[in-house]
């Protein structure tokens, strides 16, 4: 995938999480699910290597009742990967990947089985598990 926008949405559920990296009280409802956005201008596959590039931050919500966000950077992201009983390490997520190639839109279900990030480069390790990844 080159020039195209690709994003990724992910849920993780946030009992036992670590959320003071979230820098917000959320002490209230630990059972909070956060789902997190990465939106990349630029991303390639091959492999079963995704690479996304541009990605300063990963935007962090949830919904009712507590309807929080925050932006997280890819370092503190990384660190909330590997955190917690449920883990993204242990029990790897799915993700939904939109993705436009010549003004026409694709879409993908992945399994995200690793991360590694270096400044505002995120490469996920993938299986996909529905649609296809050029």
């Amino acid at each position: 995938m080159k020039e195209t926008i690709v994003i990724l949405l992910l849920g993780l559920m946030a009992a036992g999480l670590g959320l003071g990296i979230l820098s917000m009280d959320v002490s209230r409802d630990a059972e909070l699910e956060w789902l997190f956005l990465q939106t990349a201008p630029v991303g390639a596959y091959d492999a079963g290597m995704l690479r996304l590039e541009g990605i300063d931050y990963s935007v962090a919500f949830t919904d009712r009742p507590s309807r929080n966000v925050a932006h997280i950077t890819n370092d503190h992201f990384m660190r909330l990967w590997k955190l917690g009983a449920d883990s993204f390490a242990d029990d790897p997520p799915n993700a939904a990947l939109t993705y436009e190639i010549d003004k026409r839109p694709g879409r993908a279900v992945v399994q995200l089985t690793s991360i590694d990030v270096e400044g505002t480069q995120i490469r996920y390790a993938v299986d996909v598990l529905d649609g296809e990844i050029p």
